[in-house]
């Protein structure tokens, strides 16, 4: 009992000090070791290559965000949606963590990740951009008629609004899997 007390603590602090550092430009890995997790996001990158014309050029990353419900029966719920925006544009929505699942970064925008699916590690910073530049489309420079004014850079950021899968695990153990609706 105080070895679980005390493993909580540890983790707690841990997990504060990353996302006190998740507000710079630094994200830090939180490796999503949940087989369940891991199969629908390998799954759904699968369906995109197949669907979407640019994970189809090897484009597009993940975020996962915690879903807010009213469901009695549901411990956590998580939204899993693709994504191509690019962070230029968002610096104030910064992740804390990411992971690397089939060849495609997850940010994962969760504050307290639940230990049983993300393992956290303290040693791992990777710096945002460099993380997702090589899945954003390719930017477009056009130059502008006076010398004076910098180019204007441009690139395609696309958001999926109805694209994204939700998991919920269950109370009594089980798992769900299933489309989101999108509730604009």
């Amino acid at each position: 009992m105080k070895i679980t007390i005390i493993h909580l603590i540890l983790h707690l602090l841990v997990v504060s000090q990353l996302c006190a550092q998740g507000e710079q430009e630094y994200v830090s890995r939180a490796i999503i070791s949940d087989s369940t997790f891991i199969h629908v996001i390998e799954t759904f990158t699968a369906d995109l290559n197949q669907t979407d014309n640019y994970f189809k050029k090897g484009q597009g990353y993940f975020e996962i965000r915690a879903v807010e419900g009213n469901n009695p029966d549901v411990l956590m719920a998580y939204y899993i949606s693709p994504s191509l925006f690019n962070f230029d544009s968002r610096q104030n929505d910064l992740p804390p963590y990411y992971d690397i699942v089939g060849q495609k970064p997850i940010l994962i925008y969760i504050t307290t990740p639940d230990p049983l699916i993300f393992q956290i590690s303290v040693k791992k910073e990777t710096k945002l951009k460099a993380l997702i530049e090589p899945y954003l489309p390719q930017q477009i420079v056009l130059e502008n008629s006076s010398e004076k004014d910098p180019p204007f850079k441009y690139r395609d950021e696309v958001i999926y609004l109805h694209f994204s899968k939700v998991i919920e695990y269950h109370k009594d153990g089980s798992v769900s899997i299933r489309d989101a609706t999108y509730k604009g």
